[in-house]
């Protein structure tokens, strides 16, 4: 696994799906370390953070599907194939056609879990046995974001998270200016005067907020951290195992 890192992608046993996912989770843990997604400069910066979180995760299960697929195929002394995705009552697609985390994430499981005698015959991990916690999350984000569209695209075919996702958000008028009275600090707010009151009243107001979707991070940072691991462990023992 070492060697694959200082080699072409195309060298890679999972065609380089987990090294990408590397790059893409990176990335994203240099944004948010730098302040990526923080203040007026950066409005909307969560949306490219969130979106690298997202295709890390896509990344990293396509490369365990990837790995143990042809790990086993080449252990049994098949022809090593790419593998295919139930996407419901449709024909199977090629793993590269699906962007759906939770179909995914489904294959993965099944997969594992008709390998578990094998897992325990190569002294490997039984990797059926996900954390409860990385379940709820990727359910979570496929919920959200099914195409991997919603922070790449202003419109996404989930009009709700398309409302909630903007920075700035339009807020009652009276309470912000009450907040900006009592010198309430940090907000970055816009204030837009009624042009047809001479008195200059203020019409409406919009207040920056930098991670309006919080709980969509959270489940985006928390499933990147566990598949991480999870997808190296599977490359490193099914490594070992194709050595022996």
């Amino acid at each position: 696994m070492f060697q694959e890192m200082f080699q072409p992608l195309s060298k890679h046993f999972d065609d380089g799906f987990g090294g990408v996912g590397d790059a893409f989770h990176r990335a994203a843990k240099h944004l948010l370390n730098t302040g990526g997604d923080q203040g007026a400069a950066k409005i909307n910066g969560h949306l490219p953070i969130n979106y690298l979180l997202r295709h890390t995760i896509e990344l990293y299960l396509k490369s365990m599907i990837l790995t143990l697929h042809r790990g086993f195929q080449k252990l049994e002394n098949e022809t090593v194939s790419t593998p295919e995705i139930e996407v419901g009552e449709k024909k199977p697609k090629v793993i590269f056609s699906v962007h759906a985390l939770d179909r995914l994430w489904a294959d993965h499981i099944a997969r594992c879990i008709a390998r578990k005698s094998d897992f325990t015959d190569l002294k490997m991990t039984d990797w059926s046995a996900a954390p409860t916690d990385l379940a709820g999350h990727i359910a979570t984000i496929a919920a959200a974001d099914p195409m991997s569209a919603a922070f790449r695209y202003p419109v996404s075919k989930n009009t709700t998270l398309d409302h909630e996702k903007s920075s700035m958000k339009q807020s009652d008028p009276a309470e912000t200016l009450r907040n900006v009275a009592i010198g309430v600090q940090g907000k970055v707010i816009l204030a837009v005067v009624d042009d047809g009151n001479d008195d200059g009243e203020v019409a409406d107001t919009y207040v920056l907020d930098d991670n309006p979707i919080p709980e969509l991070r959270d489940a985006l940072l928390e499933a990147a951290g566990i598949l991480e691991a999870a997808r190296t462990g599977i490359s490193q023992e099914m490594s070992g195992a194709l050595s022996t």
